[in-house]
């Protein structure tokens, strides 16, 4: 925790732009697409295939 403090002050700094918080999903929505791209190919390195559909789709 204390690196990524210091590497978002150390950017803060350099670009001379105020601090914004990006919120508590920020990371979750970035890796969102790698995540899911991994999963799926784990799951066809053991022989399955899977269909991912959103859970706002299936409600």
């Amino acid at each position: 925790m204390g690196h990524s403090i210091l590497e978002a002050v150390y950017f803060i700094l350099r670009d001379k732009v105020p601090y914004r918080d990006l919120g508590p999903n920020h990371f979750d929505e970035i890796n969102k697409a790698h995540t899911v791209r991994y999963h799926i190919r784990r799951f066809e390195s053991l022989g399955l295939r899977i269909q991912v559909q959103e859970l706002s789709a299936l409600a």
